[in-house]
């Protein structure tokens, strides 16, 4: 029961990352002709920001070590690897 829980709390927390991927790499129609990262454009809007290159990269890249820093932990917590183990599956 324990390793369907874990597997289900993995497989729900790759549904999240799938979803906030799908969210920082939409795209927005901002104006005629014009679009921008909704993601981007929302945070810009909120926090009232002007619209630099460098605070665009630097959202985008920490909310992909974010996704991938996930993405890790949710492997290793549903498939952790067995440590103590000898090359014949058993210890002497």
């Amino acid at each position: 029961m324990k390793r369907a829980a874990r597997i289900i709390t993995g497989i729900g927390i790759l549904a999240m990352v799938s979803w906030a991927a799908d969210e920082a790499t939409r795209d927005c129609h901002v104006a005629p002709y014009r679009y921008e990262n909704c993601l981007w454009f929302h945070v810009q809007t909120r926090l009232g920001l002007s619209p630099s290159l460098i605070l665009r990269m630097a959202l985008l890249e920490g909310v992909g070590l974010a996704l991938a820093a996930l993405l890790y932990f949710a492997w290793s917590y549903v498939l952790p690897l067995e440590r103590g183990r000898g090359s014949m599956g058993k210890n002497p």
